[in-house]
């Protein structure tokens, strides 16, 4: 996590962070929803868009309806 102080994070965090795969964030990126700069030979995630991503996140959660089971 040496790049943390540069404002960026390794792929393997930002997913660490929000408990999903690796893969998932990088379908995330590819999709455009988390923005990336390249450092060195590899690309990481800003640490402005993990915040803009999880703002996303949290308000798509307060949206969505709450689940209710109607069998119960």
């Amino acid at each position: 996590m040496k790049e943390e102080k540069l404002g960026a994070l390794e792929i393997d965090d930002v997913a660490e962070m929000f408990s999903v795969s690796p893969e998932t964030i990088r379908r995330e990126i590819k999709d455009g929803k988390l923005k990336t700069i390249p450092i060195r030979r590899a690309v990481r995630v800003t640490k402005q868009s993990i915040a803009e991503y999880q703002r996303a996140l949290e308000q798509a959660v307060e949206k969505s309806p709450t689940f209710t089971n109607r069998y119960v």
